[in-house]
């Protein structure tokens, strides 16, 4: 197994989602195994489960024993198993359980199967777990190890399986999951972080060989072995804030980060860290470890209710994530043949990433949002393929039929790609639509749009047939309309289109759908924006809804805020929204406040499609670490969202490209409920190779994320980025 390198943080947090499993488990070993596995590690295959140890999982050999379960969570697919060992794991585990076929309920595949754990009689969902069906497997990455099952999507987000009792009153099943998911409360982030204090006058004064790290469970006062790890430890993997002064740090309170390559997350517990060093001992020649040299906590502030301070929450984020874009048969870096700032972005069919028109950037911009600043626009295509890091032209040397810049584009059923609007060569919005095909790897041109649009949205409604898609607001004639095009409209059909409440660009358009979302409507969720004439320009505080059954725009929203109750409404333009089916939630975030773009802006709206029917989430105090405008979000597997790049403010107030991202995670705290937070702030950054604002992002056949295109420098002196960099979420 591949490792990772993590960093350490330590934050506060609340939530209240809970999951419990119906039936009673019988744990009688009527049917087990025990297997033996050493340092070097072992697959074992069980019946139907494997079980993937990897070599450094355990420092000795040690046992495991994995019996198959009489019975499992109700509404599980396929066998149940418990796995069981006395060590402590210091590498991930990976779990799969075979689940044939028949097993799968009506209307439901391999992609909506999960992994789940049973602890204490309550059954819990593994964060990034899936199916698959080449396989025939579900399975999940993992160093928890009791009773393990399979279980589709469906059973996290319906109600009771036969043979359990619900309680209306309480939304909730006895001995089941939730009815509907209680609403999941944001965490105070004010936390407290620590890094080892070095002995002695300065904090570069430690020479650890390896640092013990610990968890105490809550209750004990000091933990046992199977509580902790050792790894190997090197000073330049902590950088505490104030280690340069040659201060000590490590004390309740004081700023920094230590990476580990260790996946310890989602315990309330305090966290230790002890330095020990390596010693030859001379008789037996065997290396021992002398110490502990220094030793730190990780500790939240004593609440109201107790003076204790050894209970901690702890998560861990990826910090050696990105990378560039890297061309194997070449042996270097790769980008595309131009900048492409503006460019339309569109996963094709077997996940490879078409990026089609943009502009360079006039050697007279002074201001990034002026028309002045666009320069040359392209017709052209490039195609980049995750598979061998590659960038091709699409349709070879051939060019599209218009130019497109600040356009957008969308993949249709067929697998073709539309390229609606955006700016020409001439700085004008156009009408006209390019189709790509990947099949014969030509451009044609395809039916105009009603209106010329650019920096609009374009939403794929409709996935059957040969598609529609809404198209919604920009510069132009379009600015204040909507319309579904299809690719073969009917002549005797008017094509639907109709007037916003508001003139909006800029905004965003998210799409919700009760197939991705069992509980929610069908609707497009148009967020934000700005419009107007020249000086009239004024950043949107509404949202609109399409609806996409009625093919009808709603009444205006507050922008998170419910009618009658605070926070007020917020003013969002060139912010970002990522859709987390799982959690009912459209999280909407960044943006500028003001038409200048000048301030951006940190909350990030919460819209629960299931929030007595819908509705804003929370209190308005969940935000990013920092305002970001003209950022762009990425959903995640198990329900995280990235969010990168963006405009920022420096510590002295000036605006300039962000150099990081922030994710929104979930994770497991030691009661069972879950835990969403985001980090991490610039004490620890997660940093991006080319610093970037009005970008895009995509996600390509290996998971990974792709970005590209975007400014940098500074909104007065922009340059067009041309490098491209990929994001590993694994």
């Amino acid at each position: 197994m591949a490792k990772s390198e993590w960093t350490a943080i330590a934050a506060t947090a609340l939530t209240t989602v809970l999951a419990a499993g119906c039936g009673e488990v019988l744990t009688a070993k009527s049917v087990w195994t025990t297997e033996t596995i050493g340092p070097e590690g072992k697959v074992v295959v069980f019946d139907q489960l494997r079980l993937e140890v990897p070599a450094g999982a355990v420092d000795k050999e040690t046992e495991f024993t994995i019996s198959r379960a009489i019975d499992g969570p109700a509404g599980n697919v396929g066998p149940s198993y418990r796995i069981e060992t006395t060590a402590a794991l210091n590498e991930l585990v990976v779990i799969a359980i075979g689940v044939s076929s028949g097993a799968l309920p009506g209307g439901l595949g391999y992609e909506n199967l999960a992994l789940a754990w049973e602890e204490d009689g309550q059954w819990t969902r593994l964060l990034g777990s899936k199916g698959d069906a080449e396989a025939g497997v579900a399975s999940g990455a993992t160093n928890h190890l009791s009773l393990w099952a399979a279980v589709p999507d469906t059973y996290w987000q319906a109600g009771c399986e036969d043979g359990c009792s619900p309680d209306a009153a309480e939304q909730t099943t006895v001995n089941c999951v939730p009815q509907v998911l209680p609403a999941v409360e944001f965490p105070d982030r004010s936390a407290t972080k620590g890094c080892p204090a070095a002995p002695g006058s300065g904090a570069d004064a430690c020479s650890c060989d390896k640092m013990k790290i610990c968890c105490i469970p809550p209750g004990a006062s000091t933990p046992s072995e199977s509580d902790c790890i050792v790894k190997d430890f090197t000073w330049d993997a902590c950088s505490p804030q104030g280690s340069s002064s040659g201060a000590d740090v490590g004390e309740p309170g004081d700023s920094g980060s230590c990476a580990f390559d260790v996946t310890l997350f989602g315990e309330d517990r305090c966290v230790v860290a002890e330095c020990y060093n390596e010693v030859t001992d001379i008789l037996s020649g065997e290396t021992v470890l002398v110490g502990p040299t220094a030793t730190a906590k990780w500790c939240t502030p004593p609440s109201a209710e107790s003076s204790q301070t050894d209970n901690c929450h702890l998560y861990v984020l990826p910090v050696a994530t990105f990378g560039p874009t890297w061309d194997t048969a070449a042996g270097a870096a790769s980008a595309p043949s131009q900048a492409r700032w503006g460019a339309a972005a569109a996963t094709l069919a077997d996940g490879r990433i078409l990026l089609a028109g943009g502009a360079a950037v006039t050697a007279e911009c002074s201001d990034w949002n002026s028309p002045d600043c666009v320069g040359t626009v392209s017709d052209t295509g490039e195609i980049y393929d995750s598979r061998n890091g590659s960038f091709v032209n699409a349709a070879g040397s051939k060019s599209m039929a218009s130019k497109h810049a600040f356009g957008a584009a969308v993949t249709l059923p067929t697998g073709a790609v539309a390229i609606f609007g955006g700016l020409t060569g001439l700085g004008a919005p156009t009408e006209a639509v390019d189709l790509y095909d990947p099949a014969t790897d030509t451009f044609v041109s395809g039916p105009p749009m009603l209106f010329a649009r650019s920096r609009h949205t374009a939403t794929l409604i409709a996935d059957d047939g040969k598609g529609e898609v809404l198209l919604v607001g920009g510069d132009g004639l379009g600015h204040d309309t909507w319309e579904v095009w299809t690719p073969e409209p009917d002549p005797r059909v008017a094509t639907p289109n109709g007037f916003l409440a508001e003139p909006r660009r800029n905004h965003t358009a998210t799409l919700i759908t009760s197939e991705l979302d069992p509980v929610a409507r069908n609707v497009v969720l148009i967020a934000g924006g700005e419009g107007g004439y020249a000086s009239e320009i004024e950043v949107r505080s509404t949202i609109e809804m399409f609806n996409i059954d009625e093919q009808a725009i709603e009444p205006p929203l507050n922008l998170c805020s419910n009618d009658g109750a605070m926070p007020a409404p917020k003013k969002k333009t060139y912010h970002a929204a990522a859709f987390v089916p799982m959690r009912h939630f459209v999280y909407l975030a960044g943006g500028f406040s003001d038409p200048e773009h000048l301030n951006p802006v940190k909350e990030i709206c919460v819209w629960n499609t299931n929030r007595n029917g819908e509705g804003w989430q929370g209190d308005g105090s969940f935000s990013l670490k920092k305002g970001r405008g003209a950022l762009t979000a990425t959903a995640l597997p198990g329900n995280a969202v990235l969010f990168a790049g963006g405009l920022c403010r420096t510590d002295a107030g000036t605006l300039g490209a962000c150099t990081t991202v922030e994710i929104v995670f979930e994770y497991l705290n030691a009661d069972g409920s879950t835990v969403i937070d985001i980090g991490p702030d610039d004490d620890f950054p997660i940093q991006m190779l080319w610093p970037r604002w009005d970008h895009g992002a995509a996600i390509g056949s290996d998971g990974r994320v792709l970005f590209f295109s975007g400014l940098g420098n500074t909104p007065q002196s922009p340059v067009a980025v041309k490098s491209t960099e990929v994001f590993n979420p694994q």
